[in-house]
């Protein structure tokens, strides 16, 4: 029965966590392409939820198959002592315009 139980959750835990290319490979084809894109949270992220709420969930700047959807792999960064603008391109605000 614990084999069984192993074996089970083994084949179906892929399916329940992030993977990691999970849209296919993605080829960069040059250089100054953007591989990144960004949002924020609308509400803060609170220890043990398992789902967030961010700004803007398609994220689609042409190099991904579809919108975010559950599964994605995701990066969360929490900044501490700067403030970012995430909605004007290369414009920090710790005393430097790009």
């Amino acid at each position: 029965m614990k084999l069984l139980l192993i074996v089970f959750t083994l084949l179906f835990s892929i399916f329940s966590f992030s993977q990691r290319g999970k849209h296919g490979d993605y080829t960069v084809s040059g250089t100054g392409e953007v591989l990144n894109a960004y949002t924020y949270l609308t509400s803060n992220a609170v220890v043990g939820n398992t789902s967030i709420t961010v700004n803007n969930a398609t994220l689609n700047n042409s190099f991904f198959a579809s919108n975010l959807e559950p599964g994605d792999l995701l990066f969360l960064h929490q900044l501490q002592g700067v403030g970012m603008n995430v909605s004007t391109w290369y414009v920090l605000n710790w005393g430097v315009d790009y």
